[in-house]
C-alpha cells in the first residue's frame, strides 16, 4: 500500500513540477511566474476543499467497513453540492481576478484573462477529482488510482510539450 501511494505521489510530482520546467524551457521564466500567480490564486480554493475533504477519508473507510453505503452516498451528494458552491466561487473569482491581481501583485506581472480562465477550469476539475480520490482512498481502491495516475503522467508527458509549443502558456 505504501509503495502504491509513493508511486502515485511520484506521478503527481512529475506532473506538477515538470510543468514549470516545460514552461521555462519552451517559453520563458517570466511565463512560469504568470502561470504560478494564476495557479496560486485559483488553487487556494482547491486547498480549502481538500481541508474540508480530509476528515472524510477516514470516515469513508469506517463507513465502508461497516457497509454503511447509504451514509457514504449521502455524504458524496453533500460534498458534490459543496463542490458546486466552490465552482460558483471560482467563477466569481475569475470575473474579479484582474482586480485581485492588481491588488496582489500590482502591474509587475500581467496575467492574461485566458490564463486565468484555463486555470479556473483546471482547479474546478481538480477539486471534483479530489472528491472522488478521497472516496477511493477511503474504500481502499488505491490500485485503480495508481493506474489512473500513471496513465495521466504518461499522457501529460506526451502532450504537454507540443501543446505548450503550439499554444503557449494556455497549452
Amino acid at each position: 500500500l505504501g509503495i502504491k501511494f509513493f508511486a502515485i505521489n511520484i506521478c503527481f510530482l512529475v506532473i506538477y513540477q515538470l510543468t514549470n520546467v516545460i514552461i521555462s524551457n519552451i517559453l520563458s521564466p517570466k511565463d512560469v511566474t504568470i502561470y504560478n500567480v494564476a495557479y496560486k490564486l485559483f488553487f487556494l480554493f482547491n486547498m480549502i476543499f481538500i481541508i474540508i475533504l480530509t476528515p472524510y477519508w477516514s470516515a469513508f473507510t469506517d463507513a465502508f467497513t461497516k457497509k454503511e453505503f447509504q451514509w457514504m452516498k449521502n455524504k458524496v451528494k453533500m460534498l458534490e453540492k459543496l463542490w458546486l458552491g466552490l465552482m460558483l466561487t471560482i467563477i466569481a473569482v475569475l470575473i474579479v481576478s484582474p482586480y485581485l491581481y492588481e491588488i496582489w501583485i500590482g502591474d509587475t506581472v500581467i496575467i492574461p484573462a485566458s490564463t486565468s480562465f484555463y486555470m479556473s477550469i483546471y482547479c474546478v476539475v481538480l477539486s471534483l477529482c479530489n472528491l472522488y480520490t478521497f472516496l477511493l482512498n477511503g474504500i481502499g481502491k488505491i490500485k485503480f488510482q495508481l493506474y489512473i495516475y500513471i496513465i495521466s503522467c504518461l499522457i501529460f508527458i506526451a502532450i504537454a510539450i507540443p501543446l505548450t509549443k503550439n499554444y503557449g502558456l494556455n497549452g
